[in-house]
């Protein structure tokens, strides 16, 4: 019975839990974000204060109220994203000098955070390729030659071997295989023993 298609299945609500990922600031653009309404609240107490001293003291209320204005203004430092801005980006060149790449400049300031880095290290200490070395069939063991070309197999093994040939979707073409790794080491296997691809 079906109760769901689509994005309304389980697998969709998963989908749709990675699509809508949110993005939570960085310890820098928190403190930045705590900066600017201390400095908003403060400049906002110093304006009333001068507008209540300006009441106080019988002055123009029209020059003290663009006197508390002006302050208000020159209190948020409107400069202060572009130099972070641009701190970030310098550390992005630094850091592309020794081959790291990164995407988005908050990344950096959180670079300076990390104490654990896991990573994938598929083509450095491997090459992302499979090697089949040996056979079991009707319990006994054929040895496959690491390099070159194999004769001697049983009517059995030579089966299983064709049969793993057949059933696959990899090509290869002058030594380099296309497809899924374990299929490409499969249809080497077949070039070992003579069955074409």
């Amino acid at each position: 019975m079906v109760v769901g298609t689509g994005m309304n299945t389980e697998i969709g609500k998963i989908a749709k839990g990675l699509d809508e990922t949110q993005t939570d600031l960085t310890p820098l653009q928190k403190r930045l974000a705590g900066l600017g309404k201390t400095l908003g609240y403060l400049a906002i107490g110093i304006c009333v204060l001068i507008f209540i001293i300006a009441l106080i003291q019988r002055r123009d209320l029209f020059e003290m109220f663009l006197t508390a204005i002006s302050l208000a203004v020159a209190a948020i430092p409107e400069g202060l994203p572009a130099i972070v801005a641009i701190v970030l980006a310098l550390g992005v060149t630094r850091m592309s000098k020794i081959n790291a790449i990164v995407k988005r400049l908050p990344a950096v300031e959180t670079l300076g955070s990390v104490n654990i880095i896991c990573s994938d290290k598929t083509g450095t200490l491997t090459q992302n390729k499979m090697t089949v070395l040996h056979l079991y069939t009707h319990r006994k063991f054929l040895d496959v030659p690491s390099e070159g070309t194999a004769t001697a197999a049983e009517s059995t093994q030579k089966k299983l071997i064709q049969t793993m040939v057949l059933c696959n979707d990899a090509t290869l073409d002058d030594g380099e295989g296309t497809g899924d790794p374990t299929e490409i080491a499969l249809v080497v296997l077949g070039n070992k023993y003579h069955f074409p691809t």
